[in-house]
């Protein structure tokens, strides 16, 4: 007879792996004081997908710009997004992606772009809250890229909660590139 044979040896107990964590990255961030809400997507402008007249996850509204992605101008990543509002048509990009109403309804919210213009006169970060003229900060050098901010505080009968880049050309186009919104 054959002698026995041995049985195996347990296996090493093995811990669980862990979740992957999904990386936040800041260009994707909308604050409202020390909460980060994971608000704006595409802030990088990553994804432009073929044939939209936007990149994923932003709009135009009123007079829509002419966006199309860039990958020469850029400041993080693969692509910026260049952005034209044509003659004397007020054009606007907005996120779809900003936080609901009832999140930011008297909080004090900052949003911001790096932005590249060669006029930055005609060229606003904004923050639509209500109807009236919005707050907006406008870049203060063409032709290099700055981080614009603008910050305010949210009505508490605020109609609408939008965020983008307001561009107001008067008789020739005004250009900008914009990446890393949050």
């Amino acid at each position: 007879t054959s002698p026995p044979v041995p049985a195996p040896a347990p296996a090493p107990e093995q811990k669980a792996a862990a979740p992957a964590k999904k990386a936040v990255y800041k260009a994707e961030l909308l604050f409202t004081g020390n909460h980060p809400w994971n608000a704006i997507g595409n802030g990088g402008f990553e994804y432009f997908y073929e044939g939209s007249l936007f990149p994923h996850e932003w709009i135009g509204w009123y007079n829509y710009p002419v966006c199309a992605p860039e990958d020469v101008i850029k400041k993080s990543g693969e692509h910026s997004v260049k952005i034209t509002g044509l003659k004397k048509k007020y054009s606007v990009l907005i996120s779809k992606t900003s936080p609901p109403l009832e999140k930011v309804y008297g909080k004090k919210v900052t949003f911001g772009a790096w932005v590249y213009t060669s006029n930055p006169k005609k060229t606003d970060v904004v923050i639509y809250s209500n109807f009236e003229k919005p707050p907006a900060t406008q870049p203060t050098k063409a032709n290099e890229w700055q981080l614009v901010k603008v910050t305010t505080t949210v009505p508490e009968d605020a109609e609408v909660f939008k965020v983008g880049i307001s561009l107001k050309p008067d008789d020739n186009p005004v250009v900008c590139y914009v990446d890393g919104a949050s």
